[in-house]
C-alpha cells in the first residue's frame, strides 16, 4: 500500500505530475523482491481498507481530505496534526492489515503492503486541492 499524504509521483511541473514510463528492469528487480505472488485487493478488500482508514481517522482525530483505494495502491490526503509522516502510513497499514486479517482475507504473518510508501507535506490550500483532485479524479476508472 502506497500511503500518500497529499502529493503527486515523479516531479512537479508547471503542467502537472511527471509521469515516468515503465521500467522493466526496475520490474524484474522489484518482482524477485517479492516473498508471494502480489496482492491484488478485489472489492471486497477493498472496502475493507476504506473502512480501516475512516476508523483511523476517526479514532486518531485526523481529517480525512481524500481516499482512493485501488487494486494494488491506496492514495490517502490526511491532516494528521503535527504526526509525522512514517507514523502516519504505518498507522493505516496496521490497521488496514488487522482490518484485513480479522474480515480472513489476510492470512499471512507478514504484511500485505509495500515496505515503503510515498509521504508529502502540504503548506497551502492550493495544493492541498491540486492534490485532493489528484487522488479523486486522476487516477484511472472507477474501479
Amino acid at each position: 500500500m502506497e500511503t500518500q499524504e497529499g502529493q503527486r509521483l515523479g516531479s512537479e511541473t508547471n503542467t502537472g505530475p511527471l509521469i515516468l514510463p515503465p521500467n522493466e528492469n526496475w520490474e524484474k528487480i522489484q518482482r524477485k523482491r517479492l516473498r508471494r505472488s502480489p496482492f491484488k485487493l478485489n472489492q471486497r478488500a477493498r472496502t475493507t481498507v476504506r473502512e480501516s482508514i475512516y476508523e483511523t481517522c476517526e479514532k486518531r482525530k485526523w481529517e480525512l481530505h481524500a481516499e482512493n483505494v485501488r487494486t494494488n495502491h491506496v492514495h490517502i490526503v490526511v491532516d494528521a496534526g503535527s504526526k509525522k509522516g512514517k507514523a502516519v502510513r504505518a498507522a493505516f497499514k496496521a490497521n488496514a492489515t488487522r482490518a484485513l486479517r480479522e474480515s480472513g482475507q489476510w492470512n499471512h504473518s507478514f504484511s500485505p503492503w509495500s515496505g515503503k510508501g510515498s509521504i508529502k507535506s502540504i503548506w497551502d490550500l492550493e495544493g492541498l486541492v491540486s492534490v485532493i483532485d489528484y487522488v479523486r479524479n486522476e487516477q484511472g476508472d472507477e474501479i
